[in-house]
């Protein structure tokens, strides 16, 4: 009884935990896309045309922000009204796909489309992100963003390639996170040896961190269930 009990508070953290962080990674990049619009604002080539090119994309993001929490609008009308700003931004993000603009543009793309549950224009839109300066500290987030749009959409070859690329960048701050889900993916159709892999390399690199811990539970349960020889 004790270790079902176990079993059971374990994947009722492990559920909360994903639940948690994929809330968490959106904030950071709105945050990203705040520190964006200030840099911007305090960088002096060509200031002037970059304040006001900025300044129009920021004005759609507090406009879009306010929109979704207008309690005063149905949800006919709040749609209409992201659907419209959603069209300036994308307008914006292809004007601009070579700049930090048009990454910072498909950011915000993506994050409407998120919310509207529209995860294959979503994922696009974190891709473009991504692959207009790969080497930018946005671009494995993005990476990472566009993953679990494909997850949501049953593309787990595309979820796992986009996290692996993601874990590529010396930029990315949330490899130990990745590297997990990368060991869930695998574990979910079925690759228990990758995902044992995964899991014993979480136990092994990153053993302070809270995702190991749950790497280790995963490799006991795999192993208690015959699953990994």
């Amino acid at each position: 009884m004790e270790k079902k009990e176990e079993k059971l508070t374990f994947s009722d953290k492990l559920g909360k935990w994903i639940l948690k962080n994929r809330v968490i990674l959106i904030s950071i990049l709105v945050v990203l896309f705040v520190g964006g619009v200030v840099s911007a604002i305090a960088f002096s080539a060509v200031k002037s045309n970059t304040e006001k090119k900025y300044a129009e994309l920021y004005a759609l993001s507090t406009e879009y922000n306010s929109v979704t929490v207008n309690v005063e609008l149905s949800d006919d009308e709040k749609n209409q009204q992201s659907d419209d700003i959603l069209a300036k931004v994308l307008k914006v993000a292809e004007d601009n796909s070579k700049t930090g603009l048009g990454i910072r543009a498909y950011m915000l793309a993506a994050e409407i489309q998120f919310n509207k549950k529209d995860y294959a224009a979503a994922a696009a839109s974190w891709d473009n992100a991504a692959k207009i300066n790969p080497k930018a500290y946005t671009a494995p987030l993005c990476l990472y963003n566009a993953a679990v749009c494909y997850e949501e959409l049953g593309n787990i070859d595309g979820a796992i390639a986009n996290i692996k690329k993601a874990c590529e960048s010396e930029n990315f701050t949330l490899k130990s996170k990745a590297i997990f889900n990368l060991g869930r993916l695998e574990e979910g159709r079925g690759n228990f040896a990758a995902a044992a892999e995964y899991y014993n390399d979480l136990v092994q690199n990153y053993s302070s961190d809270e995702k190991a811990k749950f790497a280790k539970s995963r490799l006991i349960f795999l192993t208690e269930q015959g699953k990994l020889n």
